[in-house]
Parts: C-alpha cells; sequence; structure tokens
C-alpha cells in the first residue's frame, strides 16, 4: 500500500476528526500504534489502513481525512522520499495544523526545521506512549485500564522496533532498501490472507536481482506480527539442517541435544506445526524436494522461500522479483550516494540494467572512492570486466553448475547474450539444432539457476548478465557467438520488409536486429551481412512511416557497405536507392536524385543497360524527378524502365505496375488527363491481379485514380475510388501513417464539391459507369451528413 494520498483540504467542521496519521507504507506498524495510543485517549483519528476499505471511494474519504483538525506526521527517512505524503504534510503545514512524530534519525526539510516535533526515536514503549499523549497538548487523562497493543488482528503485536524473542535474521535492516513498496504489501497480504490457503510464499529471480533483500526488509518491516522469525541457510543440506536444528536450541525443545538430527529436525517440525505466529525463511534454496522434509504439513506460520528457481509446483506461491523501476533505481544511487547527479545516476542506471547488486556495488564504489557519479559511468564504460566482477561473481556458481549439468544450456545463453535481453523467440534459439525435448530441458536448466526467464513464445535474459557474459568469453568464442546470433536474425528477419504482411515480424526481431548489427559493427565482422539487415530493418521503417528513423538505418547501411566491398559494388547500388526511397518521403530531392543517379550508374556498369534493376534505378529516379518537377526527364525514365521490364518480366507483373502507376502520375502533372487515366486503370488492374484486392499498393493505385478523376469532374467516381483506398489502408497500415492521413484528408477535402454537385441543378454525379446511381447518392449522402456533425462538433 502506498502512502496516503491528500487532495483537496476540507475545512474544519464539527464533524472533523482530531487526528489524521500521515505516513509511509514503510511505518505503517508504527502509524498504528499512534492512532491506536490517540484512540485510547479519547481522540477521533483517522487512518487510512483502519479507515479506507474496499469498494469505499479513496478520493472522498481521504479529502475528510485530511480535514481533520491536525495532522500527526510519522517522521522518517522513507516518508520524506514519498511525493504523496509531501502533499499531505504541505497541506497541513499551511493550515498549521502539523504534529511531527519522529520515530527514526532522518534529514527533515528546511520548511520544517521550524516545527518541534514529538520524539520517539530510542525510546521504550511506556516512555513514548507517555512523551506521545503529553506533547499532543490535549491529554483527556490516563485510562483506567491499560489498553492493549495496537492489532488488527486479535492477537497484539508489540512496540514498533522491538523484536520477537526468537529472531534469527543474519543481518541488520538496510536503511537504504529502496522501492518494492507494493511488493512488501502484496506479499504481507497473501501471507495473512484469512482467505488465503498459500502460507508459503516463493520469491524468485536473477541472482542479484534483491530476493534476499526482500526478504530481510519483509522480516524487519512486519515483526510485530511474528512471535518468532527463523532464518535458514537452504543453498546447502548441511548448512539447511544445522540451522534448523538449532531452532531446537531457541525453542527449549527436549531433543535440541539429542545427537540423531533426524529426530531433532522432526521435533522442530512438530513444534511449527503446533504452534502459530512464526517465520521461517529459506534463504537461497536451489529446488523444491530439497525442503519437503522441513515444511510443516498444516498451515500453522507463515514460511518465505528466496530462491533462483521459480519451478515451485503446489509447494508455494510464486512472486517473480524483477530489476527495479529506474526512478527507483536512480533514487537509490542518489540517496545511498549522497550525490546530487540526477542525469549520471539515470545513466548509470540504465548502463546496470537496474539491477539491485549492481547499483548496491556502483554506490559503494562512489562513495568509497570519492569520486562522482558520473566519473563511475566513465570508468564503466573503460573497465566493464573489472567493474562487473563483483556481479559475476554472484552468478558464478550458478555458470559453474550449469556447464556441469547442461552444457547446451551454456553455449545457448553465450547467443543470447549478443541478441537484445527481453521477448526473446524461443523458435529463434531452438534453430541452434536441437529437438523439442533437448531444447524443453534447456529451457528448465536456464530457469532453474535464475539465469533467464520464459513464457511459452520468449525467453529473456537480464541485460547486465549477458554483458557479464559477453566479457567473460575469450575472443575466438566471442566472434563465433556474435556472428550466429547475426545468422539467427538475418534468417528469421524477413526479406520483404516492404510488405505491410511481414510487419509483425519484423516488429518482433527489430530489436534484436539492430542489437546483433552493433555487435557486428563492435567487432567488425560479417560487416556485409550487418549491412544487408541494416538495410532491412531501416525499409521497415521507413515503409510503416517511421522516414527518419529509416533514414538513420539506410544511412549506416550505405556506410557499411561502402566499408566493405568499395563504392562501386552492386550491394551500395541497393543500399543508395532504398536510402533515397526515404530521403523522397522527407523531400529531401536533390540528395534522392544524386543517390540514384548513382545507383543507376553503378548498375548499368555491372549488369548492362537493358537489366530488371537498372529499370528499378530508372523508374526510382523518374519518380524523384517528378517530385522535382522535371516532368519531360521524369517521363522518358519512367517509359524507358517500362519497356524493359516489359521485355524483361513480361507484361502483367508487379513491377509493369508500378512503371505505369508512375507514368500515370507524370502525365496528371502534366495536365493530360485521359493519358494519366489509362496508365492508372492499367496499374491499379495489373495491381489487384498480381498483390490481391487488399494490399497497401492497391490502396495507392486507387488514390492516384481518385485524384485523376476528381480533376476530370466524375466526383462521384473519386468518392468511390477514396473510400476504397481508406479501406484497405485501415486493413494494412497503421492508424497513423502518412498514406492513410493523406486519403481521409483528400476525402474530406472532396466533400464540398459532392455537396455542390448534389445541390446543383445540373443533376446528380454520376458513377464510374457514367449512370447515376441511387444506392451511391445515398452513400454519398450519408457521408456528407457525418462530415457536417464532425465540422458542427469542432467548432463548438
Amino acid at each position: 500500500m502506498l502512502c496516503s494520498i491528500g487532495r483537496a483540504v476540507a475545512q474544519d467542521s464539527p464533524q472533523a476528526k482530531d487526528f489524521f496519521i500521515s505516513y509511509t507504507s514503510s511505518d505503517k506498524s508504527w502509524a498504528e500504534w499512534i492512532a491506536w495510543q490517540l484512540d485510547e485517549a479519547g481522540y477521533a483519528v483517522t487512518l487510512q489502513a483502519w479507515d479506507f476499505h474496499a469498494g469505499s471511494n479513496f478520493i472522498s474519504r481521504m479529502n475528510t481525512a485530511v480535514g481533520a483538525k491536525r495532522t500527526v506526521a510519522v517522521y522518517s527517512r522513507a516518508y520524506f522520499q514519498s511525493t504523496y505524503c509531501e502533499d499531505e504534510w504541505t497541506s497541513a503545514f499551511r493550515k498549521r495544523a502539523l504534529i511531527p512524530v519522529r520515530i527514526e534519525e532522518c534529514g527533515i526539510p528546511d520548511l520544517l526545521k521550524t516545527l518541534v516535533y514529538i520524539d520517539l526515536y530510542g525510546l521504550s514503549e511506556a516512555a513514548a506512549k507517555e512523551r506521545l499523549l503529553a506533547q499532543v497538548q490535549q491529554k483527556t487523562g490516563k485510562p483506567a485500564v491499560p489498553p492493549a497493543f495496537p492489532t488488527s488482528a486479535a492477537e497484539s503485536k508489540r512496540f514498533p522496533g522491538i523484536p520477537p524473542a526468537i529472531f534469527e535474521v543474519p543481518h541488520p535492516r538496510n536503511s537504504n532498501f529502496t522501492g518494492r513498496s507494493q511488493m512488501l504489501e502484496d506479499l504481507h497480504g497473501a501471507l495473512t490472507s484469512v482467505h488465503s490457503a498459500a502460507v508459503t510464499q516463493a520469491i524468485s529471480g536473477l541472482g542479484g536481482v534483491g530476493k534476499t533483500s526482500l526478504a530481510l526488509e519483509y522480516s524487519y518491516r512486519f515483526a510485530t506480527d511474528y512471535n518468532l522469525i527463523w532464518w535458514l541457510r537452504a543453498e546447502e543440506p548441511g548448512t539447511l539442517a544445522l540451522d534448523y536444528s538449532r531452532l531446537a536450541q531457541a525453542l527449549g525443545l527436549e531433543e535440541k541435544d539429542s545427537p540423531n538430527q533426524p529426530k531433532v529436525i522432526s521435533a522442530v517440525r512438530h513444534w511449527l506445526t503446533h504452534n502459530s505466529g512464526w517465520l521461517l525463511v529459506f534463504d537461497n534454496a536451489v529446488r523444491e524436494e530439497d525442503l519437503r522434509e522441513y515444511l510443516p504439513p498444516s498451515a500453522s506460520g507463515h514460511i518465505l522461500i528466496t530462491s533462483r528457481n521459480p519451478i515451485w509446483g503446489g509447494t508455494a506461491g510464486l512472486i517473480q522479483v524483477q530489476k527495479l523501476a529506474r526512478e527507483e533505481s536512480v533514487q537509490f544511487l542518489l540517496q545511498r550516494t549522497r550525490r546530487d547527479e540526477h542525469g549520471a545516476a539515470e545513466e548509470l542506471s540504465q548502463l546496470l540494467g537496474d539491477l539491485p547488486l549492481a547499483l548496491l556495488h556502483a554506490a559503494y564504489y562512489v562513495d568509497a572512492k570519492s569520486i562522482s557519479i558520473a566519473d563511475y559511468v566513465s570508468r564503466l564504460k573503460s573497465h566493464p570486466k573489472k567493474l562487473l566482477q563483483p556481479v559475476k561473481a554472484t552468478w558464478q556458481l550458478s555458470f559453474d553448475k550449469l556447464q556441469a549439468e547442461c552444457p547446451k544450456a551454456i553455449d545457448l545463453l553465450s547467443i543470447a547474450a549478443f541478441l537484445a535481453p527481453d521477448r526473446i523467440p524461443r523458435n529463434l534459439l531452438r534453430a541452434e539444432g536441437m529437438d523439442e525435448l533437448e531444447f524443453d530441458e534447456v529451457i528448465e536448466a536456464l530457469r532453474r539457476y535464475g539465469l533467464a526467464d520464459a513464457t511459452d513464445r520468449f525467453l529473456s535474459v537480464h541485460r547486465l548478465l549477458q554483458q557479464v557474459i559477453r566479457e567473460d568469453l575469450d575472443e575466438g568464442r566471442e566472434r563465433r557467438c556474435s556472428e550466429k546470433a547475426l545468422n539467427l536474425i538475418i534468417d528469421h528477419f524477413p526479406p520483404q520488409a516492404e510488405d505491410f504482411r511481414e510487419w509483425p515480424a519484423c516488429a518482433l526481431l527489430f530489436s534484436h536486429a539492430l542489437e546483433v548489427i552493433r555487435h557486428a559493427e563492435r567487432l567488425e565482422l560479417a560487416l556485409d551481412k550487418a549491412a544487408a539487415l541494416l538495410c532491412s530493418v531501416g525499409v521497415y521503417e521507413g515503409k510503416r512511416g517511421q522516414s527518419e528513423s529509416g533514414r538513420v538505418y539506410l544511412e549506416r547501411s550505405l556506410a557499411l557497405e561502402e566499408k566493405t566491398n568499395g563504392p562501386n559494388h552492386v550491394n551500395v547500388a541497393i543500399r543508395a536507392n532504398d536510402l533515397a526511397d526515404v530521403l523522397l518521403d522527407l523531400d529531401q530531392l536533390d540528395k534522392a536524385v544524386a543517390l540514384l543517379e548513382r545507383a543507376l550508374k553503378i548498375d548499368k556498369q555491372a549488369r548492362g543497360a537493358n537489366h530488371p534493376f537498372v529499370a528499378i534505378r530508372l523508374s526510382n529516379l523518374g519518380r524523384a524527378l517528378l517530385k522535382k518537377k522535371e516532368l519531360t526527364t521524369a517521363l522518358r525514365h519512367a517509359k524507358r524502365a517500362l519497356k524493359i521490364d516489359e521485355k524483361a518480366l513480361g507484361p502483367r507483373t508487379h513491377r509493369v505496375s508500378i512503371d505505369a502507376d508512375l507514368i500515370g502520375l507524370i502525365l496528371f502533372e502534366m495536365n493530360d488527363f485521359p493519358g494519366a487515366l489509362e496508365y492508372a486503370r492499367r496499374a491499379l488492374e495489373i495491381e489487384i491481379e498480381v498483390r490481391g484486392p487488399c494490399h497497401s499498393d492497391v490502396a495507392s493505385r486507387y488514390h492516384n485514380l481518385a485524384n485523376i478523376v476528381t480533376m476530370q469532374g466524375h466526383l462521384a467516381a473519386a468518392f468511390l475510388y477514396y473510400r476504397q483506398a481508406i479501406v484497405i489502408y485501415q486493413d494494412t497500415l497503421p492508424p497513423d501513417h502518412p498514406y492513410m492521413k493523406v486519403a481521409v484528408q483528400s476525402l474530406m477535402d472532396l466533400a464540398p464539391y459532392l455537396r455542390k454537385a448534389l445541390s446543383d441543378h445540373k443533376g446528380n454525379p454520376n458513377g464510374p459507369n457514367g449512370q447515376a446511381d441511387p444506392k451511391l447518392i445515398a452513400e454519398i449522402e450519408a457521408f456528407l451528413k457525418a462530415v457536417a456533425l464532425s465540422d458542427s462538433d469542432s467548432t463548438r
């Protein structure tokens, strides 16, 4: 539960409560204790944990709550890091109705330093209670009967900060613990819910992600819920049995001194079965079967299991601990290092993949060496292997065991280290020559050691784990694994990236393609393959309307191709052609024309003047010159391209459709509308025949045809063609694609002319066959009515 959020402040009224308790979730036990004391002393108190119930109106209750006569602010480090709590105390401060209560050492904002706080830090329960009631200044008198300790359940709780009598936790509380508040609340709710049978919860995740820290914070934060908390080192059978047996000593069981360890374990298990109010933490457990003899058969207490292994079957409910949220990582670094370098902390968090262990080591290094966070970022980039060594050590045991048990898992992980970390398609990695059962074994092994997350479709590996793996490879293996990853993506990335039907597959592999290309460039290997893949990525981006990013990728592709094969290679012509296509969309016409002329020259020399590739260059150059309004030259190139394609490919091909469409566009600009219409109709017929009726290229042909018939005055036909183009675009392109926007705007621009034609006494607009069509007229009228309503709404 996050700290309660104060919005509007209600005015004091006869019904206003005496106190509203403002606190953050990590201090809930303190807030409940304070509220209990005030309530028992006769005050009316509002506490979110007690008074905000499921189904209630949160905003309404909060508005009423912050309208209390006075607000008790529970001062702590976490409290002053909470934006929501700041809303509450600033509201009360403005009303001069704030009563600060300090429960631990913490920095206090300058604005609040003028207020005297009630200091409960370090006091016993009796002294804390006496000071609290005395200093709120409205004490109604000591109760006749000593009140019970604060509680939200049948059993009483101890004074906050006092652990249970039996409290075996290996580390002190981490004062820099950051984030995870909702996860802690979810974990507490899962363990304490009266409706839940899941009294055993497993906390799973990658080594270094903070599983043990989470269990440790839970043990301290909710210590008042338990009469016994016992921590067990569960990684090795020997330490697990020893720690479990030591509990017999703490409990004073008769069997505590028995040399028969199984007998001692049985006695402890029997005690746990018949007593309640206890919490066991099995830290770093490996597998489900290792714990079976230690788990009590009945639900009499709570059990936490931390493990890299997420496979716990019916033994435990599962909470997966992921990396920190970026803002939590930044907050931790700034708090732990006491530096004011938000930008550098943001960059470092990204480099470390928001992994808590890595952030902790980085913060320690910054503090110990007295350097800035920016300095550490620079050192990490220069010496990653050395600075990441402590993090690698955390994973080394898992690596070693995995290498012994399942070497293919290590091989697969080494290839995955060169892909993007998230959503790696499983079928991609299956291509590494394993059958289904072998691959299943590999995935299970990676999950068991917490080195990868998996679903039925995807695998994910932490970014920092990938870097550690790469840093540990020798040069030869690094290059082999990098090239294997590159080949996997090349084999699966659709070669026709301009085809909208391939876009889902392109999107799935997009981030992985960029990652394998980055490593290929870094290692200077297979640059010709990297250039080709980068070109496909750029074409995909350009065709789906992301022309600027497409330009960047295609420029990199061209540079790689030139570096690999020289400036006059036929592949350079391909890259230049694809880059020019995107530059045309960006209206960088001179650059596009120069690239196309270069590509044409290369292909003529390499392939001959009548090759289909030469026709492509001529056609694209004609399109660029059309945009530059150099119409005569554009028409010459387009007709030459059509002649080559008809002879080389046949009269009914996609390339011929492209050429005919281009000639139609040029003739349209030259005001030769009959000629334009002839070529446009031919282009549409061929495209439907070749591509099918629902393709974005078919929509483009309809759009061009609509423009022509509009200029000829055939408005109803134009309406039909524009509408058909839009329908196809809706099925084949993203809704914000430029082609869609232009088609919709063209149809909207047609509306006033259609309206005039319908109202004109000269007659109704005719359909494509030249005859008035009542059904078509009704459709046009419905369209115009919708446009009128839309215009009316927009002017209100």
